[in-house]
């Protein structure tokens, strides 16, 4: 900035001395950017890690998205409110968790369940959250799939405990 500010306010037979000192920064500036993106080419070709969220109560999904947030800084999360748009963003980005709420304003969450193990997100953890306490419900959404299962209200530590034990490995479902 001061070499820039220098030459844009050079007195005559000053300008093209401070212009080539101008010249000369930016061309260090452009070198020490390359050998940066040389020493760690890794970071710029990683893509970020996401979550997904898949709920229509804007109250649960602004407290998964704080907790987890928290929690997993490194991770983008991406929150739907439908099946349509949870269905758009599975297509276009892919996700190492998702949780889904089993009742959705346009469709039923076990369908979207099927969907998602029949896509490329077939062996990504799958989370559902439901207030139905139906132990029938519950068996078929791990039949189909699902890695876990929470009752709501739920404990929104306890669900990034589990994603805790998911990534590391130490995977045992809560049902």
């Amino acid at each position: 900035s001061a070499a820039a500010k220098a030459a844009e306010y050079a007195q005559e037979g000053e300008f093209l001395k401070n212009l080539t000192v101008l010249i000369t920064v930016l061309q260090d500036q452009r070198a020490e950017s390359a050998e940066a993106t040389l020493a760690a080419p890794d970071m710029q070709d990683q893509e970020a890690r996401s979550l997904l969220i898949i709920e229509d109560d804007p109250d649960i999904s602004s407290l998964l998205n704080h907790v987890l947030g928290q929690k997993f800084q490194d991770f983008q999360i991406e929150i739907c409110d439908s099946a349509r748009s949870a269905t758009l963003s599975l297509k276009e980005n892919i996700y190492e968790l998702i949780i889904l709420d089993l009742v959705l304003p346009d469709s039923d969450g076990r369908e979207l369940l099927k969907i998602i193990k029949h896509s490329n997100h077939k062996d990504t953890p799958v989370f559902i959250l439901s207030a139905m306490n139906n132990r029938t419900i519950q068996e078929d959404c791990i039949r189909q799939g699902a890695s876990h299962f929470f009752m709501k209200p739920f404990d929104p530590e306890e669900i990034a405990h589990e994603i805790e034990s998911v990534f590391s490995g130490n995977d045992n479902p809560a049902p």
